[in-house]
């Protein structure tokens, strides 16, 4: 896992041709843990799966569950393979995360996106008056 401004750049989801569920719930629990204890203040998470050939659907529905929670931060998914793309999109966690096709494709795309994505949040804070830190 790397740490840039205000973004988490996480390389995880389930390594190819492992369809235990296991991996999915630990690679959030460490993501999870990693994050908090780095004391930043995180508005956005990108999840690299350049390494995931597919989803078994106990890790579709995990990382459903968890993403479809307010967490606080915007999570993104970036270097999909077409395949991992269809099975998100036909269970629906692309409606949840609401991304565009280039973030979800070119890590290049995402990291810009959160960018924007942070700049935005932080003037919007600053327009109602919440100091930004």
């Amino acid at each position: 896992m790397v740490a840039t401004p205000d973004v988490f750049y996480a390389q995880g989801g389930e390594r190819p041709y492992s369809a235990k569920a296991e991996n999915a719930a630990a690679t959030t629990r460490i993501a999870r843990k990693q994050r908090v204890a780095s004391g930043r203040d995180v508005r956005c998470v990108i999840a690299d799966l350049r390494m995931v050939a597919f989803l078994d659907e106990t890790a579709l529905v995990h990382y459903k569950r968890e993403w479809r929670k307010a967490l606080g931060y915007k999570v993104l998914v970036s270097n999909a393979c077409l395949h991992v793309r269809r099975q998100m999109d036909a269970c629906g966690l692309l409606e949840i995360l609401q991304q565009t096709e280039d973030t979800l494709v070119d890590l290049h795309a995402a990291v810009s996106w959160a960018e924007e994505h942070i700049c935005k949040s932080a003037a919007n804070h600053e327009g109602i008056g919440i100091r930004a830190r």
